[in-house]
């Protein structure tokens, strides 16, 4: 057992006692011995099989859930969807619900549906261009409209009716497509936002060119499913 040098002791021999004591933390360069150096760290075993039954942890930088996240044997989590998974398409989304009658977090897709409206040929003034049943309870999120050929003169305008009735109670926010323009310049606001399974949506154009009409009117209606 190593040890200090006594006090008034150890006559002729402290110098070994201590070089002794010394050695057992140090190095012969006077570094210090079983501390992590950063050559060190390949060499260290994981921790993969530790469970951590207490607190929690803060996950940073990418990882590699391969195995899942379980509870008591229960799968949590079964497959963590990254950036290189996600396509792009919103049905594609994935959100975990915790489940009371089977005790577990199941994924549930929150989709879209698109509601498509196109007039070929020359446009004229339309009431109810084309219906779309709605098929789930949502919330509408955009409204875009296209033409094929510009009108000039004056701007195409269109409105969506749900049930028969305007959704934009502020009409100066309907889809419109300025004169010499073949698309709207962004988003078109409605004031009535959600739908219903059931619901009919229907398209007026209410004004076209009064030179050149415009022609080939495509409307995209995108409704986030709730």
């Amino acid at each position: 057992m190593s040890r200090l040098p006594t006090v008034g002791g150890d006559d002729n021999t402290w110098g070994n006692i201590l070089n002794d004591f010394l050695e057992v933390e140090h190095n012969a360069d006077g570094t210090l011995k079983n501390v992590a150096r950063p050559s060190d760290i390949s060499s260290k075993a994981d921790d993969s099989s530790v469970v951590h039954l207490a607190g929690s942890e803060t996950i940073t930088g990418a990882k590699n859930f391969t195995g899942g996240i379980t509870k008591s044997g229960t799968s949590l989590i079964t497959r963590i969807q990254d950036a290189a998974d996600y396509n792009g398409t919103p049905a594609d989304q994935q959100v975990l619900a915790y489940d009371n009658a089977s005790s577990m977090f199941k994924p549930t897709v929150n989709g879209y549906q698109t509601a498509l409206f196109s007039r070929a040929g020359t446009l004229l003034v339309v009431t109810g261009s084309g219906v779309y049943p709605v098929t789930a309870n949502g919330t509408i999120r955009s409204i875009r409209a296209a033409v094929g050929t510009a009108s000039t003169g004056a701007s195409i305008i269109c409105d969506v009716n749900k049930n028969g009735t305007t959704i934009f109670t502020t009409q100066a926010n309907r889809p419109t497509i300025a004169a010499n323009s073949t698309s709207t310049s962004g988003a078109a606001t409605p004031d009535i936002t959600s739908v219903s399974a059931g619901d009919i949506l229907s398209v007026d154009i209410d004004q076209v060119g009064s030179t050149t009409p415009g022609s080939d009117l495509t409307i995209v209606i995108s409704i986030k499913e709730t």
